[in-house]
């Protein structure tokens, strides 16, 4: 009777110990997403990960009528699941959604111009998605900021 108590406890722990190292392990890998945006020929900014306030930077009104394109690349992002860019004004509309299957997205400086509308700044998000429609259907979706662009 006294071993199979021990047994038991033997085995929470270890379900506690799995569980425990389990959630390390994916903080840690969510921890581990970064991007690159670039402008032009120039990198604006260089494997950052989510912060609202030091990944934005201004565009001239001039530069977005040139032969640009904003580039924006998902380092270590998990091709098992459905990506989508999204595209939002200030007052939280969507103005675009991209999905994302390749390791870079370009828009061209045309696209971004008809994007600001009248507007002075775009925020740009990320979503991911599981491909399968059964556990897309249990997942909670956080968008992750990746950029805000504001036109000068």
């Amino acid at each position: 009777m006294q071993r199979s108590i021990k047994q038991h406890h033997l085995y929470s722990m270890k379900k506690l110990i799995f569980t425990v190292l389990s959630l390390a392990f994916f903080t840690m890998v969510q921890s581990q997403e970064s991007w690159t945006i670039g402008y032009g020929k120039k990198t604006v900014l260089k494997k950052v990960t989510e912060d609202r306030v030091k990944n934005s930077f201004t565009l001239s009104k001039s530069s977005v009528s040139g032969n640009s394109k904003l580039t924006i690349q998902l380092h270590a992002v998990d091709t098992a699941n459905n990506i989508t860019l999204m595209a939002n004004l200030d007052n939280g509309n969507t103005v675009k959604e991209w999905e994302y299957s390749d390791k870079t997205l370009s828009i061209p400086a045309g696209e971004l111009k008809t994007l600001f509308g009248t507007e002075s700044k775009l925020h740009f998000y990320y979503r991911s998605l599981p491909k399968d429609p059964e556990k897309a259907a249990v997942v909670r979706i956080r968008p992750v900021h990746v950029c805000t662009v504001t036109l000068k």
